[in-house]
């Protein structure tokens, strides 16, 4: 999918292809790439570049987030090509989209069941981690396909947890 990221005034249209494992290979303009796995973490996001790891604090609404790295804030948004978005799967409409677990841990709340409507933001499934509860939230607006997990199932990171439709 094609995607044009805005960090404070400069543009740069990227190219992000799944891997089939939850990364993506990341091709900028000067054929430059990189391997990003990037999993949302309470307060921001947890980012692996390449293996390298980045924590991201993210805040602000959705089309103009703040992002902060250490001592350093930027304003950044991002642009899906609305030509490729969602992608189709055999039946013609939108393919399916996996929530995927951001650590291993313990189900400990489901919030869905599978034909719900959800909005972005939805709690879908609550996981315990190192003593800590993690509301795992809807990222997009959608109806639930399925709800992979149970309340008290075991899970590990990657795991997929709910799909949409």
């Amino acid at each position: 999918m094609k995607l044009l990221v805005t960090v404070g005034d400069r543009e740069v249209e990227l190219v992000a292809k799944p891997s089939g494992d939850g990364r993506l290979t990341v091709v900028f303009p000067d054929g430059r790439t990189h391997v990003v796995d990037a999993q949302a973490v309470p307060g921001g996001v947890h980012v692996l570049v390449d293996g390298k790891s980045l924590d991201l604090a993210v805040g602000g609404p959705s089309d103009a987030r703040q992002v902060a790295l250490g001592s350093h804030r930027l304003e950044t948004r991002v642009d899906v090509d609305r030509g490729l978005r969602g992608g189709r799967d055999t039946a013609g409409g939108r393919a399916a989209a996996d929530v995927r677990a951001p650590m291993p841990g313990r189900v400990v709340g489901v919030r869905v069941q599978a034909g719900d409507t959800v909005e972005v933001g939805t709690p879908l499934v609550v996981i315990e981690a190192m003593k800590m509860e993690n509301e795992i939230r809807a990222p997009r607006a959608g109806r639930i396909r399925n709800v992979a997990v149970v309340e008290g199932a075991s899970v590990e990171s990657r795991a997929v947890l709910v799909t949409f439709e």
